[in-house]
């Protein structure tokens, strides 16, 4: 008999494979989940556990899954960054849309702040190599930062910003992807929004490689 028919025997599986995966024993958590029915429990834990692995694409393809049936902010966030590390370009920026659309007013933002969750998915993508078709998202960072009116730009986290030098990293290669007007009118409003370490800093820019 299908195991996917004696629910409560699926159950005490599938709380045994969060507890490898806690333990950080990813494959057995692979293994016990063979032969289980698709419910969105068992979507999200394989794709976790294929994503703890390096197995992006599999990991993609789950949590995909899994984002539909709840169709959750931060599922589709989870969805959007785990596509960019597979390589998909395309299907991240659809479920960072997906996630943008239905965080306002949602439970979501008691957990991350929305220029946070701008700033994962411009780290995520910069990271897998995906520099173009970032502007909205460097836009809505920058944005932030105005309307911080930041006088400190080392005490971010506390306002719910990215941290200033883990920024730098990912801005310069944003701002390389861009046309040069664009890249000099946003460098000209950060360099207005922040205190003056911050913006000493952005007069470093590394050269484009």
């Amino acid at each position: 008999m299908s195991l996917s028919k004696v629910p409560d025997k699926a159950n005490e599986i599938l709380e045994l494979a969060w507890a490898n995966y806690h333990a950080g024993d990813f494959e057995n958590v692979l293994s016990q989940l063979e032969g289980l029915a698709p419910t969105g429990t068992y979507q999200k834990l394989k794709g976790l556990a294929h994503f703890q692995l390096g197995q992006y694409q599999a990991a993609q393809t789950s949590l995909h899954a899994f984002a539909k049936q709840t169709d959750a902010p931060l599922d589709w966030f989870s969805l959007s960054t785990t596509a960019a590390m597979a390589g998909q370009a395309a299907l991240a920026l659809e479920a960072f849309g997906h996630c943008k659309g239905k965080y306002p007013g949602s439970d979501a933002e008691k957990t991350l702040s929305l220029p946070l969750l701008h700033w994962y998915f411009l780290k995520a993508m910069v990271t897998a190599g995906f520099s173009s078709q970032l502007e909205p998202v460097l836009e809505f960072l920058v944005e932030s930062f105005e309307l911080a009116k930041i006088t400190d730009s080392h005490y971010l986290s506390s306002r719910g910003l990215p941290d200033w030098e883990g920024f730098l990293e990912v801005l310069w290669p944003t701002l390389d992807a861009l046309p040069p007007d664009n890249a000099n009118a946003i460098l000209t409003r950060l360099r207005e929004a922040v205190d003056t370490p911050g913006r000493s800093s952005l007069n470093k820019r590394p050269s484009a490689n």
